[in-house]
């Protein structure tokens, strides 16, 4: 992702699965001046960082990219404009013809915006204006690359205490000083926020009847602003404005500086694309009665290479949630126990740096009523039972010749009946409550006697 100037704060959200990204911030160059005694004043270079910054997919970034400051023009008594991220103002000259300073360059910053108070990222400074004097060309000072100092201007032409400060990364630039006028300090304050940044202090005018001489450059942006330069008036000699300082969070990897000469500045954002992901959802058993738990099981799939993902996986019935395991060898598993009817559970991966998030299809999952148990059996604290309804079977009569066995306990005596005058006709034997009764019938035999 690519930035370049566009004079407001530019929003970026990192995407999901994004963990870490690797900058490139490079500030706005001081603006130059003219050569009309011979020697340019040459604009100081913007401060450029690279380093790896961790972030969360969500969070949301504010990039402001500083603009070059702008050259001065010669015999005009407009000032040159510092550039947008804090650059700080050349001098002016009045009357005409003169050799006007160059503007500050302005800062460049990534700020995370997530929350209510911002947090700086990232910063490299702009770089100072130059400007030109009798005596040859005044370079504005380098902006600061990252956790640096910007530096002050110099040159041939310059004399320390005419260019503006150096801004370091506690304090602003002090004011370049001249005996016809003083520029002035960077801003007291740092930056802040993408719409509070660390200004640079503007270059000093020179007085009215020096029109033969430049005016002081104005300071860089950053961190904290460089000073602008001042003037001598009929000496000739002005002062270069100072270089913004840099800025950078404390979790920032891999770190080097550069210097940016290009103009403009820029902030190059990369990322490594995370992987898609594919979630199955299985359930052992496939189907359970009332009470028995089920294991649940979710298979993360990356798109492509070996590494498995890592995260949480959540599982739902409807809308329901069961509960979240943690991925290993990119599987999760829940153990619930559902009520009976039908189910619809599905398996959400999270996502993780690297991994993107995702669902998988419904599991449809039946929970069956458990099977009751009944009894035959009337208990002693239960009602009587129903007698059944199927007649019971009428135990067969007992042949009439079939003698029963002694160990039996049968015996059959006949009372009150003389020997030889009874006649058995027949015997039945009936089962009654476990005992044996037998009925007999008989004939008395009539005989000649009573």
């Amino acid at each position: 992702m690519s930035f370049a100037v566009t004079g407001a704060p530019q929003l970026w959200t990192v995407p999901a699965g994004v963990g870490s990204i690797t900058v490139v911030v490079a500030g706005g160059t001081g603006g130059s001046a003219p050569s009309q005694f011979g020697s340019p004043g040459t604009g100081g270079a913007g401060g450029q960082v690279t380093a790896t910054l961790p972030v969360t997919g969500g969070d949301t970034l504010s990039i402001v990219v500083g603009a070059a400051g702008a050259d001065g023009v010669a015999n005009s008594g407009t000032a040159a404009a510092g550039g947008y991220g804090g650059g700080g103002d050349a001098g002016t000259m009045s009357p005409v013809p003169a050799t006007p300073g160059g503007a500050g360059g302005g800062g460049s910053f990534i700020f995370d915006t997530t929350n209510a108070s911002p947090d700086l990222l990232v910063a490299a400074g702009g770089g100072g204006g130059g400007n030109e004097t009798i005596d040859g060309g005044c370079t504005g000072g380098s902006g600061g690359s990252g956790a640096a100092a910007g530096a002050s201007g110099s040159g041939f032409g310059c004399f320390p205490s005419m260019s503006g400060g150096a801004a370091t990364t506690t304090d602003p630039g002090a004011a370049g000083s001249g005996s016809a006028a003083d520029g002035s300090a960077g801003a007291a304050s740092p930056a802040t926020s993408p719409t509070s940044l660390g200004l640079g202090g503007a270059g000093a005018a020179n007085p009215a009847g020096d029109s033969a001489f430049g005016t002081g450059g104005g300071g860089g942006g950053g961190y904290f602003g460089g000073g602008g330069g001042g003037t001598d008036g009929p000496g000739g000699i002005t002062g270069a404005g100072g270089g913004g300082s840099g800025f950078l969070a404390a979790a920032a990897t891999s770190v080097t500086a550069a210097a940016n000469t290009a103009g403009d500045g820029s902030v190059t954002i990369s990322y490594l694309e995370p992987l898609a992901t594919t979630a199955t959802l299985t359930a052992s058993p496939a189907t359970v009665v009332a009470a028995a738990p089920t294991t649940f099981t979710a298979t993360i799939i990356p798109a492509s290479g070996t590494t498995d993902p890592i995260g949480t996986v959540s599982f739902t019935d409807g809308s329901t949630v069961l509960g979240t395991a943690t991925l290993s060898s990119g599987r999760a598993t829940l153990t619930a126990t559902l009520s009976v009817g039908t189910h619809h559970v599905t398996a959400t991966y999270s996502g993780a740096t690297g991994f993107l998030s995702s669902t998988s299809a419904p599991l449809t999952f039946t929970v069956t009523p458990a099977q009751v148990a009944t009894s035959t059996h009337a208990s002693s604290t239960s009602p009587a039972a129903t007698p059944p309804t199927t007649p019971p079977t009428t135990p067969p009569t007992a042949p009439p010749t079939a003698p029963t066995p002694a160990s039996a306990g049968l015996s059959l005596a006949a009372t009150g009946v003389p020997t030889g005058q009874l006649s058995v006709i027949g015997i039945a034997a009936i089962t009654l409550g476990g005992g044996l009764v037998i009925l007999a019938t008989s004939r008395r035999r009539r005989g000649k006697h009573s």
